[in-house]
């Protein structure tokens, strides 16, 4: 549902939306979401959620939890683009990370996606929860898992922001502790 402060009528499902602050703690809310789940037969038909978005250039990336309905509980990560943080525009690709086969770490969820650019290496990568079981009835016998992903993806020209030159996550996957590995090339 959509927050209820507004005047925009709810779908009964969950929407990505959109604020603004000048400090980090007074926020301007958009009047309606910037991202709302998809038709009853889409992947994404119950919610969308979970944004992390990069501005690449002039280009806003967005990548978002989403999932078909809420029984299961099998969320996948989505893409969307846009100019201005608004009017976004899913990829006919999604899901982009989709939950994998049945022998595997992520097999029931692939959620969270927390993502960089690494602007030398041309990709994005991706960190995101991944979920192991289909029930979420107990919180024993089932791990929620960390996963690493990263996507060969080059903006148009013009681009100038600087991402990390090296990350080095492992064991992927891990189950009590994981390392990260930064390495960076001095700036000019």
């Amino acid at each position: 549902m959509w927050d209820n402060r507004f005047a925009f009528s709810t779908d009964g499902k969950g929407n990505i939306g959109y604020a603004t602050s000048t400090d980090g703690i007074s926020w301007n809310v958009y009047s309606s979401p910037v991202l709302i789940a998809g038709a009853q037969s889409n992947w994404d038909a119950a919610s969308v959620a979970e944004p992390d978005v990069v501005k690449v250039g002039a280009t806003y990336h967005m990548f978002y939890s989403a999932l078909d309905q809420w029984a299961v509980e099998n969320f996948q990560v989505g893409y969307a683009s846009s100019t201005d943080g608004i009017n976004w525009v899913k990829s006919t690709q999604n899901p982009v990370l989709k939950t994998e086969s049945v022998s595997q770490w992520d097999r029931y969820g692939a959620s969270h996606p927390g993502v960089i650019y690494d602007s030398l290496k041309s990709k994005f990568r991706m960190w995101f929860t991944g979920r192991d079981t289909s029930t979420i009835s107990s919180l024993t016998g089932y791990y929620w898992d960390i996963g690493y992903a990263e996507s060969n993806f080059i903006p148009g020209s013009g681009d100038t922001t600087r991402g990390e030159d090296s990350v080095t996550v492992y064991p992927n996957p891990a189950q009590n502790n994981i390392n990260i590995l930064l390495s960076f090339e001095p700036v000019n």
